[in-house]
């Protein structure tokens, strides 16, 4: 997930930010329990599973 993430903001210029979370205390904020987890804006927007990269740049281009 996170070479997809990054795929999906390379040659942006937005100056998006990819931040790997790490710590419990941070990912106990989000409703999720599934792993893989993709948060965006701090939405939970994949759960589960690797979104496509094409759904990565959408989301991203709605959220932001």
């Amino acid at each position: 997930m996170i070479a997809r993430a990054e795929e999906a903001v390379n040659n942006d210029d937005q100056g998006i930010s990819i931040v790997i979370e790490d710590s419990l205390n941070e990912i106990l904020k989000y409703p999720t329990w599934i792993l893989p987890t993709m948060v965006i804006n701090g939405k939970v927007v994949a759960r589960g599973y690797v979104p496509s990269l094409d759904k990565i740049r959408k989301t991203l281009k709605y959220t932001l």
